[in-house]
């Protein structure tokens, strides 16, 4: 584990074991991360990247009283700083993951080696992003989306567990498919490879 500079809101030994045992042996050139807010995971990704990686940031500006917006902007002027001195050159993109516009501008970087989804966590977002995104990743390239061992009823109305479930029961992930859970109350990782590495 390191000392990241910002809030990371994820549960650092499933995040730790997702870059250990799939992003380092990756060695991805070309990432994208949906849902950045403080950019925790976001500095993870920096500090395991080879100088050149292309790291291309999706997200809202937040709108909801859960994080600050001073607060998220001031660990968002870090990320420059961050990618410049690891060699890593970094795109920021603001808006909607599930927005046309938005698709087509991430596409024009695509295809990627590596996703993670942490973005919108309703039913619909988070189908969409699967949808949309989905399609961008190479072959025997990885994509993981957090939150998939959530409970179904839950007081955040996430529902990425839900449909990490209803996925995994008719097999669309195919056979790839890795799940990060420390314990039982974690919120975990889902990790799906596309097809095989050549």
């Amino acid at each position: 584990m390191t000392d990241c500079p910002v809030t990371l809101l994820q549960n650092e030994i499933e995040i730790d074991k997702l870059i250990s045992d799939f992003y380092i042996p990756l060695n991805p050139r070309m990432v994208l991360e949906i849902g950045s807010l403080y950019g925790g995971t976001l500095w993870k990704w920096i500090q395991s990247s080879e100088r050149g990686t292309t790291i291309v940031s999706l997200d809202k500006i937040p709108d909801n009283h859960l994080h600050k917006l001073e607060d998220v902007m001031s660990a968002r002027n870090l990320w420059a700083t961050w990618a410049d001195r690891a060699g890593v050159r970094l795109v920021k993109m603001t808006g909607n993951s599930n927005d046309y516009e938005v698709r087509s501008w991430v596409k024009t970087s695509a295809p990627f080696d590596f996703i993670f989804v942490d973005g919108g966590h309703d039913m619909q977002t988070v189908t969409n992003d699967w949808n949309l995104y989905y399609p961008m990743l190479r072959e025997g390239g990885v994509i993981a989306f957090h939150d998939i061992n959530v409970p179904d009823k839950n007081e955040h109305h996430i529902d990425v567990g839900h449909w990490w479930r209803e996925c995994k029961k008719i097999g669309m992930f195919g056979d790839d498919v890795t799940e990060i859970i420390e314990k039982p109350n974690q919120n975990g990782i889902g990790v799906i490879r596309k097809g095989k590495i050549s």
